[in-house]
């Protein structure tokens, strides 16, 4: 069965933007929002209907919060009531916006957020936005919501600065005069405490609307912030490692004059990469005063470092990939490009042609992949895609993870989406929809065939594809 919008006389003007279902549960009526260049459909598979209120215009998303539906637009914000699902009204003061979050708030309110990083407070009792005055000149860099404390923090962008808005009492947003001259670079919470990282200018912690700064931490530029068994990680550029524990600050010793970046962890020890000097070296997280430097990587810059089933990989600016085996790094690779983890897989992508995937802990060639150079990996459940920069597309089964299964039906698509459907699974590209058989062949949807394919949903036991032009609905293929 195939549904196209030209049913409501309007194909030549509009493109399809998403599918959406929001209910769980199948049944006779099941709805699904149909979002387009030019209005919003609703649909139950009986008949569709334009929403009033909303038509002429470029619908961005939907999405369901506080009793109701929410509507982005290039031409403002709307919300439907459940009770009357064909009719969205507009929130007043937001007209020309394009919302790209909110935050709940209580009473009947909600904090909304621009793509131009403006802030607006939604009332919606009365449907009515308004801006933050005070925030007029203030330039967003992020927004962090404090769970503990109930506020909204406003991160300054080039020229600094800290606002917060309180969930409780949202009409102002407060100065923290503190951070009124400070360049916020990073904000952490951990348990009740938000810690904020400031460029060169220290670090401070934020705990029942209390603010300390940590001292010692001044004219450092921090570059890593890391909560390792409640001690916290601080790692600089040109000054080492720092850690503070029992609210205390202390370095480490053998770190000193490093630039560090990249650290990772895990249950028994640190691992640093040095940018300066070059190398690896290792804490035992135990005894943070004990260390070691890894052999075979002396003078060496990491630039990738992963932990994967329990063994450290890491790849060097020469495109050498070792393994970490306690105090000693193995080499096992050479000429590698990046190191991709992807779905259950460690993929070793070669800088000219061909990958590696891991296996019994040591990386095999993947057979198939010898002459391409690979763009990018996919996956879905046990299946997995690889597309080369030439739009090759090949399959890796999950029962013959070294042999790529080249995909001639799918040559020269761009891969947009991967979905399952009655255990098939099924592709949606720039070039039509494909699903796969048994044996993990591709081939077209016919009636799907040259259509670019923008999202694919499973409602009930039906595929609803949405392409540039329109919507399918397909119960076989």
């Amino acid at each position: 069965m195939g549904i196209s919008l030209s049913s409501v006389g309007k194909e030549e003007e509009m493109q399809i933007t998403f599918l959406k279902t929001f209910e769980p549960n199948c049944t006779q009526n099941n709805i699904v929002w149909l979002g387009t260049t030019n209005g919003l459909y609703i649909s139950n598979n009986q008949k569709q209907e334009p929403v009033k209120g909303i038509k002429e215009t470029h619908i961005k998303s939907i999405l369901y919060q506080n009793n109701k539906y929410w509507i982005t637009s290039h031409n403002g914000l709307y919300y439907i009531e459940p009770t009357n699902l064909t009719l969205a009204k507009p929130i007043e003061g937001l007209e020309d916006k394009i919302i790209v979050k909110f935050f709940n708030l209580p009473n009947n309110n909600l904090i909304a957020l621009d793509h131009k990083k403006r802030i607006y407070l939604i009332n919606l009792q009365n449907a009515t936005a308004r801006p933050y005055p005070e925030l007029e000149k203030f330039s967003i860099n992020q927004l962090k919501e404090d769970l503990i404390e109930n506020n909204i923090w406003l991160i300054g962008g080039l020229k600094g600065g800290l606002y917060k808005i309180n969930k409780n009492s949202p009409e102002a947003a407060v100065l923290v005069e503190q951070f009124s001259d400070k360049i916020i670079t990073h904000t952490e919470q951990i348990e009740n405490t938000l810690w904020i990282i400031t460029l060169k200018q220290g670090l401070y912690k934020i705990n029942n609307n209390q603010i300390e700064h940590i001292e010692g931490l001044n004219d450092k530029q921090i570059t890593q912030f890391l909560n390792i068994n409640n001690t916290l990680f601080i790692a600089t550029l040109k000054d080492g490692l720092y850690y503070f524990r029992d609210n205390q600050l202390f370095s480490v010793s053998a770190l000193q004059g490093e630039s560090l970046s990249s650290i990772i962890f895990n249950d028994k020890y640190i691992y640093i990469p040095l940018d300066f000097s070059g190398g690896l070296f290792v804490l035992n997280i135990n005894n943070l005063q004990e260390g070691f430097t890894i052999k075979n990587l002396h003078r060496q810059r990491i630039l990738e470092i992963i932990d994967f089933e329990n063994n450290i990989w890491v790849r060097t600016a020469t495109g050498e990939v070792y393994k970490i085996n306690d105090k000693m790094a193995l080499k096992v690779l050479d000429n590698i490009a990046t190191l991709k983890k992807t779905g259950q897989k460690l993929f070793f992508l070669d800088n000219n042609e061909g990958a590696y995937i891991l296996q019994n802990d040591f990386p095999e060639k993947v057979l198939g992949l010898e002459n391409y150079k690979i763009n990018a990996i996919y996956f879905k459940e046990n299946l997995y895609w690889v597309e080369t920069y030439k739009h090759d597309i090949f399959t890796i089964q999950p029962d013959v993870p070294n042999q790529a299964l080249a995909q001639p039906e799918l040559q020269g698509i761009n891969i947009w989406s991967i979905a399952k459907y009655n255990n098939k699974y099924v592709i949606g590209s720039n070039k039509g929809a494909f699903a796969m058989t048994d044996n993990y062949k591709a081939y077209p949807i016919a009636s799907a065939k040259d259509q670019s394919t923008i999202s694919i949903i499973q409602v009930c036991n039906q595929l609803w594809i949405g392409t540039l032009n329109g919507y399918l609905i397909l119960d076989n293929f």
